[in-house]
């Protein structure tokens, strides 16, 4: 009987989140295809790239605002603006980005990329932070009037370590747990 009431719980959660609406994921990868989240120097001066990637709510995505956070011993260099799809940028990447889209953004979009250098072994974070002038990282949807969204951190950039990637499927694992 706990079981099932337990089941019940948790479908009612996992509706109800769904009623909700869906939240929008950034995230940083060293790879064009968003699949790699680590870079991992050999030692010694590194170079690596940085793809910032965004994945809309259901709403759609205009417009993205956040910083990064990079560790001391990282040397940034080159952004590289995705121009076939933005408009506008205002800030810059470490003290805040405001970037908005020239049409509305349905599915997996990068809006920068960037050159980074490792100088050191240490493991640690490259981050998504709340841009400071809103204290979020957050989305412009589509909906009428551009309304802002948060989104959801799906991982940070791994430096000489293993990434591990935020997923739905790790909170419906908790829920199985509580099942066994």
């Amino acid at each position: 009987m706990r079981k099932a009431l337990l089941l019940a719980a948790a479908m009612m959660f996992i509706t109800g989140a769904a009623v909700a609406g869906p939240w929008g994921y950034m995230a940083l990868y060293t790879d064009a295809n968003h699949t790699v989240c680590e870079a991992i120097s050999p030692g010694g001066f590194y170079m690596a790239e940085m793809w910032i990637w965004c994945l809309p709510s259901d709403n759609g995505q205009m417009c993205a605002e956040f910083s990064i956070g990079y560790p001391a011993d990282i040397i940034t260099s080159t952004v590289t603006p995705n121009l076939d799809i933005i408009s506008v940028t205002l800030g810059d990447l470490l003290n805040g980005m405001s970037v908005c889209y020239n049409a509305c953004q349905d599915d997996w979009n990068w809006p920068f990329h960037q050159t980074l250098y490792l100088t050191g072994m240490v493991p640690e974070f490259v981050t998504i932070n709340p841009h400071p002038d809103t204290g979020a990282v957050s989305f412009a949807n589509c909906l009428e009037g551009f309304p802002m969204e948060p989104a959801v951190i799906l991982n940070h950039l791994a430096i000489n370590q293993a990434c591990e990637i935020g997923t739905e499927e790790a909170s419906w694992g908790a829920i199985k747990g509580m099942l066994e």
